[in-house]
Formats: C-alpha cells, structure tokens, sequence
C-alpha cells in the first residue's frame, strides 16, 4: 500500500468518514484552489511541480510538506525597528 494511501486511511479514520470520502474532499479541494483567480493564489498554485496537467493530490501534499520543512530550516528574518520605534 502506498504511504498516502496509509495517511489518508488514518484521516478517514480520525474522522470517521470512509477512505473514498477523504479521496473526494481533498480532490475537490484541490480543483476548488486551481479555479482560484487572485494573482497571489494563482502564483504559489502555479510553483507546484507536476507531471500532469494538474498536480496530483499526492504531488500538492510533497510540495507543501517540503515548503513547511523549507520554511522550518530557515534562519528567521530580524526585522529592524520602525523609525516610529526608535528614541
């Protein structure tokens, strides 16, 4: 059995729905974030990679989980204080 297959089982589990049910939410969520209009929306849809026309399920959830990781490891920003700020 795949690793997704596994993840998506103990979701439908967690919530007490069936595996076909978390199979549908998630590709119409997907489909729902693909017909998104806003530029800014459209821009990090559009990062994604993918083999197909449309990224899979499976290819969204590795791009997001590594984003995450990425996001995680990187060093934070130290932000300057506003002039506003300063005596």
């Amino acid at each position: 059995m795949k690793k997704m297959e596994r993840h998506y089982e103990e979701i439908a589990k967690r919530h007490g729905t069936t595996l076909e049910c978390v199979r549908r939410d998630i590709r119409s969520a997907l489909a729902a974030a693909a017909r998104n209009q806003d530029p800014e929306a459209r821009s990090g849809w559009e990062c994604i990679p993918h083999s197909g026309a449309q990224p899979t399920p499976g290819e969204v959830i590795a791009y997001c989980s590594a984003e995450v990781v990425r996001r995680l490891n990187e060093p934070e920003a130290v932000d300057e204080p506003e002039a506003a700020d300063k005596p």
